[in-house]
C-alpha cells in the first residue's frame, strides 16, 4: 500500500478528520484527497508531463505535502530541493534531475528555474488549485521522489525512490 491509496482510503473513511495543518492552513482528509488530484493535473497542464521531474523547492508547509502527494499522483517524479540553498545550487540539481517544471515558495528557485515553467506557491495557489479539473486520476499512482544528499564528498547526488520501495 501506498500514500496514495492510504489516502484516498483516509478520504472516504474519515473525510471530516484533520489531515493537515500548519500556521494557515487546516485541510481535511477530503480536501487533501481533491486538492492532490487538482494540483496533479494543474502540474500536467502546467507543462510537465508524465514520468518528468518536477523539482520542489518549499517550506514546511500544507502545499510541500499536498504537491508531493499530487506528484505521486500524477506519474511524476518529485525531486525535493532546500530552501536554504543558493539559487546556483537549485539550478545545478534542476538540470541534474532533468526537471520539466518548479513549484517553489522560495525567490532563488524562481531565480534558478531558467526557462522551466514555475508554479508559485503564495497568495494565490489556492485560486490556482480551486481553478484545475480536480477529476481523480486512476488508483494506485506510478510517481516518485528523487531526493538529493548533502554532497558531503562533491556535488549533491539523486537518490530516486519509488513509491513500493517506502511502502
Amino acid at each position: 500500500m501506498n500514500e496514495p491509496s492510504v489516502l484516498a482510503k483516509l478520504a472516504k473513511r474519515e473525510p471530516d478528520d484533520l489531515a493537515l495543518e500548519d500556521d494557515t492552513h487546516r485541510v481535511t482528509w477530503a480536501e487533501l484527497d481533491r486538492r492532490t488530484h487538482a494540483i496533479g493535473r494543474g502540474l500536467l497542464a502546467a507543462g510537465a508531463s508524465s514520468g518528468d521531474h518536477v523539482g520542489l523547492v518549499c517550506s514546511n508547509r500544507t502545499e510541500f505535502v499536498e504537491v508531493m502527494l499530487a506528484c505521486f499522483r500524477a506519474g511524476l517524479k518529485m525531486t525535493p530541493i532546500k530552501t536554504n540553498w543558493t539559487a546556483t545550487e537549485i539550478a545545478y540539481v534542476l538540470e541534474d534531475a532533468g526537471s520539466a517544471l518548479v513549484v517553489t515558495d522560495t525567490p532563488a528557485a524562481q531565480d534558478a528555474a531558467g526557462d522551466r515553467p514555475v508554479v508559485w506557491i503564495g497568495d494565490d495557489f489556492d485560486a490556482w488549485v480551486d481553478a484545475q479539473d480536480p477529476t481523480p486520476f486512476p488508483a494506485g499512482g506510478t510517481g516518485y521522489r528523487i531526493p538529493y544528499t548533502s554532497g558531503t564528498t562533491g556535488r549533491p547526488k539523486g537518490v530516486e525512490r519509488t513509491l513500493d520501495s517506502e511502502s
